[in-house]
Parts: structure tokens; C-alpha cells; sequence
């Protein structure tokens, strides 16, 4: 396809070319430049032409930008040449006439031929057959954006072959290190997630590591949601299922913060079995105590407000798994553990069946998760976020506790006489969930709460 333009801008180069022999300076000392435009026009077509002898490899898009904006220049040149508006009309088949030009649009034609000549030779450069040199470093002259620039290098990069592994490795994490919406939206618009996923199937350890970074980077842009078709998912899929250790924490982390930036992604993990195998990584955790906080922290982001994945931690052992890490995690997988059962319980909170599916009052493992969320208010009382965070997952769940059930409601008046502003305001909630009509067990729960002191707080 760059091939054909390149053919028909050859062509439009050739009829600039013709149009300059009948072009006349209206200033006699002026007289030599339709010779030199008409030199100027001659190199652009052999570079033309040696451009198109070249390999331009698997990405094209800077040729695209470049040929594109190159024959919009010269379409306005030879317009201005043969249909100059303080001039006399003469159409390119009447030979016979001369146009007569001012010296102030040959210069500016020749300014715009400079620029051409400018940017053809960078982009040779840019697709020799060796490693990109110094003369990169130097953007062309008519980019209006030097970030589109810096974006079309370093995707470039990741594309050469010729390049060394350590430079690929190096721009993908370079893709990551501007924190700048233009640049974020370029890399994406530019061809960068495709070129990402290329590292991440056939380059190293690190090079697929920086990549997973990049592309839960980008996920800071709304443009990443049109752009993250089925074979990112398939990608990461695929590293949970087989990478090393080092490039599925990334791929988990890439997946936490695309759920959290973006919720209608979630649906789209789940199609392809990411969150299934987050579930997977997440019991391994726990059996080999490594790297406890990256499945939680992924599952919790892609759990938030959807209850088709929630119910997929209820079917499987996951919920367990949280339990037993609230209990005997480290301090990140104690805390993404109960944000994960918060937003999990907040989503059951409307949902009825997923309540009766996961969260029955008769349930082993529901029990199990009480008890730790009761302890750990009652530890942890010098960190009032995750004290916060308990108490909302225990208010969440209000309606499955039954009547006989005390320690909780005790648990949470006490805490009304607290220090702490979040943590009286949380527990007070709670306990108006508690206490609410809509609970069945309200008029017992009143009760309880009256026994324990809550009306004098």
C-alpha cells in the first residue's frame, strides 16, 4: 500500500517538475530559482524513488504520516504553480504560455521542498538495514509534534530487527516513563500495543515484563478500550498460564489497573479466562507463599461491581483463599484480601442469590471469613484504613448474619466510643445495616445493639 502512494507521488514530483519549465519569476534578479526548484524537485523524486526500493518492513506508520503530508505539499505547489490567483489562469496544456510567478511563493515553495527533502531522507534513515543511528535523534522538519516523533522511534525500536535485545527492552520501558495523556494517546493511536505484544511473545524475561508495564500504563487512556482487542487478553492468558514469575506479577498488575481505569474490561478478562487464572495463581500463593498481593489485588479490581465474577469466586475456592490470607498474608495481601472481600460483599449486598450461593450463614468458609474480619478489627487498631475497610465488608453482608449473632454487633458499638472519626462513622453504618427494616433480623440486631450500649454513643 506504501509502495502505490510512494508510485503516485513519484509521478506528482514529475509533474512539478514539468509545471516549473513554464513558470517565469516576475523579478529578473530572481530568475534562477524555477532552476533551482526544479533541481530541489529532482532530488525529492530520487529519494522518491530509493525510498521506495526500500525494506519498510512491519511498521509503516511513519511513512504513512510523512508520504501523506509530503503529497498534500505538493498538490498545493503545483497549484500555486499553475493557477496562482494574482496571476493570468494557464492550464497545463497550453504549453505554449508561461506563468509568471512572484519571487514571494517560489520561496515559499522552496521552503516546502526543503521540508520534503528533509523528511524523506530521515525516513530513509529510519529504515536502513542496520540499528537506528544518531541522525534519528534529529526529528523531520514538517512534524508540528516532536512527541509523534519520539513515539515513532522508540516503536520503531521494538520493531527492528537489527536492533540489540537490551534496546527493545529498554524502549518498552521508555513507552512508560512519560506520564503525559498526548504521549500515552500517540503510543496507542501510533501502533504501540501491537508492538508491545510483539516483545511480549518473542523477547526476553525483561523485555516482556516492561512491555506488561507499558500496556497496564496506557490503560490511563481512554483510547487503550478500543485498542485492547482479543489478542492482548489471549497474551496475557497466555504469560498466566506459562510465563515466569517475574512477567505474571506484571501481567497481573497491567490487569488491575486496565480493570480499575476501565470496569467494562472486566467482562472481557473473564471471556478469556484471565480471571480464572488469577483464581489459579491465587490458592498457589498461598501453598508456595510468594508474591501474595498480585492475583488479590487483580481479582479485587475486576470483582468491583460485577456480579458474574463474583459468583465465579463464590464456585471456586478463592473466597477461601482471601480468608487465609487476611489471616496469614503479608501486609499487601492482607490488604488487597479484604478489599477484595469488600467489593465482593458489595456486590452481594444487592445481589440475593450470589448472598445464598456464597455467603450462607451455615457456610464453613464464610464463617471462617467472619471470624478473621472480627479479629482483625479488634488487632489492627492502630491502622484505621484497613479497620475502615473491615467494617465495611462486615456492614455489606449485614442481612446474612443471624439473630443470635452478637460478637459482631458488640465488636462495632465499642467502637463508636473511638478516637477515630472514619472508623465511629463506618462502624455507625454498619450497624444501621444491622438495624434497618430491610434486614429480617433487624428487630433481634436492635435489640443487641441496645444491650451493648449503642443508644448512649
Amino acid at each position: 500500500m506504501v509502495k502505490q502512494i510512494l508510485g503516485r507521488l513519484i509521478q506528482l514530483t514529475d509533474q512539478f517538475r514539468k509545471a516549473l519549465d513554464r513558470a517565469v519569476v516576475t523579478s529578473r534578479d530572481h530568475s534562477f530559482i524555477p532552476h533551482q526548484l526544479k533541481s530541489k524537485s529532482k532530488e525529492l523524486a530520487g529519494l522518491l524513488r530509493q525510498l521506495s526500493c526500500s525494506n519498510l518492513g512491519t511498521y509503516d506508520r511513519p511513512a504513512r504520516a510523512i508520504i501523506n503530508q509530503i503529497e498534500e505539499t505538493l498538490d498545493r505547489c503545483l497549484f500555486r504553480l499553475l493557477k496562482h490567483p494574482k496571476c493570468i489562469i494557464i492550464k497545463i496544456i497550453k504549453k505554449r504560455f508561461s506563468t509568471f510567478i512572484p519571487v514571494t511563493c517560489f520561496l515559499e515553495i522552496s521552503a516546502h521542498l526543503d521540508a520534503s527533502i528533509g523528511d524523506v531522507s530521515w525516513l530513509i534513515r529510519f529504515w536502513r538495514p542496520g540499528p537506528p543511528d544518531e541522525d534519528l535523534r534529529r526529528p523531520p522538519m514538517t512534524l508540528n509534534e516532536r512527541i509523534l516523533w519520539l513515539v515513532w522511534e522508540e516503536i520503531a525500536i521494538l520493531h527492528h530487527p537489527a536492533v540489540s535485545v537490551q534496546a527493545r527492552c529498554s524502549a518498552a520501558a521508555s513507552l512508560a516513563c512519560r506520564d503525559h495523556e498526548t504521549y500515552m494517546t500517540l503510543i496507542i493511536r501510533e501502533g504501540g500495543v501491537e508492538a508491545l505484544l510483539k516483545l511480549m511473545e518473542e523477547g526476553p524475561m525483561e523485555g516482556q515484563e516492561n512491555a506488561a508495564r507499558t500496556l497496564g500504563w496506557l490503560g490511563r487512556s481512554c483510547e487503550i478500550v478500543e485498542h485492547l482487542h482479543a489478542d492482548v487478553c489471549k497474551m496475557f492468558a497466555k504469560i498466566l498460564r506459562e510465563g515466569s514469575l517475574k512477567v505474571q506479577v506484571a501481567v497481573a498488575k497491567a490487569v488491575s489497573m486496565l480493570s480499575y481505569q476501565h470496569p467494562e474490561l472486566q467482562d472481557v478478562f473473564a471471556q478469556h479466562d484471565v480471571v480464572r487464572l488469577l483464581i489459579g495463581h491465587l490458592a498457589f500463593e498461598i501453598v508456595e507463599g510468594k508474591n501474595e498481593s498480585m492475583a488479590a489485588k487483580a481479582l479485587c479490581r475486576l470483582a468491583e461491581g460485577n456480579s458474574a465474577i463474583s459468583r465465579s469466586f463464590a464456585e471456586s475456592t478463592s473466597l477461601y483463599s482471601f480468608g487465609v490470607l487476611l489471616e496469614k498474608g503479608s501486609e499487601n495481601a492482607q490488604l488487597y484480601s479484604v478489599l477484595a472481600l469488600m467489593v465482593i460483599m458489595k456486590v452481594a449486598e444487592e445481589d440475593a442469590d450470589l448472598r445464598r450461593c456464597a455467603f450462607s450463614p451455615n457456610s464453613p468458609t464464610w464463617k471462617y471469613i467472619a471470624d478473621q474480619l472480627l479479629l482483625k478489627i479488634t488487632e489492627n487498631v492502630e491502622n484505621s484504613d484497613f479497620q475502615v475497610f473491615c467494617i465495611k465488608a462486615i456492614g455489606n453482608l449485614a442481612k446474612t448474619f443471624g439473630s443470635r449473632e452478637t460478637r459482631m454487633i458488640n465488636r462495632l458499638v465499642q467502637l463508636l466510643n473511638g478516637s477515630e472519626y472514619d472508623v465511629t462513622e463506618e462502624a455507625c453504618i454498619a450497624l444501621t445495616k444491622f438495624s434497618c427494616t430491610d434486614n429480617y433480623f433487624h428487630i433481634d440486631h436492635s435489640k443487641a445493639i441496645i444491650s451493648a450500649g449503642g443508644v448512649k454513643h
